[in-house]
């Protein structure tokens, strides 16, 4: 919204275009695989604004971006999970002025089946490196429970 700088809006004169592609599949009856790769090309068509420019890159996307995630079921209770992202850089707005540089996160997950088919707790913390700096203490720690109710 060129009034707005906090508000986006979805208008003709922008075009994405990219292609994804995905594979899924188990290596042992308790270990799976899943990795993906997704290229996006997204672009200003017509000028809206005086910061808003043809030919400018769309804000929050990346053009390259790279995941594996791993999975292993040690039990009927308990799985672990490995994984990476790569994201290609971005720029934060479509003036095309700040430039967010490309990152690599590593995820872990571990889930626990509590006495039931229907209820999982986990536990996830990730790391972000980039190439100008990298952290060695997790960015952020999540924890879910889901429920399932029949």
């Amino acid at each position: 919204d060129p009034a707005d700088p906090t508000q986006s809006l979805l208008v003709d004169g922008q075009r994405a275009r990219g292609i994804e592609l995905g594979l899924t599949g188990r290596v042992t009856q308790n270990w799976s695989v899943v990795g993906g790769y997704a290229y996006q090309d997204g672009t200003v068509k017509t000028t809206q604004s005086p910061t808003v420019v043809a030919g400018a890159r769309l804000a929050q996307l990346p053009r390259h971006t790279l995941s594996l995630w791993n999975r292993y079921d040690f039990n009927p209770q308990w799985g672990l999970g490995l994984g990476t992202i790569y994201r290609d850089e971005l720029f934060t707005s479509t003036d095309n002025t700040v430039r967010l540089p490309s990152f690599v996160r590593f995820d872990v997950h571990m889930a626990k089946n509590c006495h039931t088919d229907d209820f999982v707790a986990v536990g996830k913390t990730n790391t972000a490196y980039t190439r100008r700096c990298s952290t060695d203490k997790p960015a952020n720690i999540r924890n879910a429970a889901a429920q399932s109710f029949a």
